[in-house]
């Protein structure tokens, strides 16, 4: 049991670091997830605020 807890905490250390190192997002990037979350959960539901969220995650990242 021990083991798996140590092997389960080893592994979540270590994919993390790459996402430490990583750049916070934009401004425009944060706002196009909101937006894009908001017009997709109107449009589509629950399916839609996760395409909306990622394409204005997109669009926000690109469009400076």
């Amino acid at each position: 049991m021990r083991k798996t807890i140590f092997a389960i905490t080893a592994l979540s250390l270590i994919t993390m670091v790459p996402l430490a190192a990583q750049a916070a997002a934009s401004k425009q990037e944060r706002i196009g997830v909101g937006a894009g979350a908001v017009v997709g959960a109107a449009a589509g539901g629950p399916a839609g605020l996760i395409v909306g969220a990622a394409l204005g995650a997109y669009l926000g990242d690109n469009m400076h």
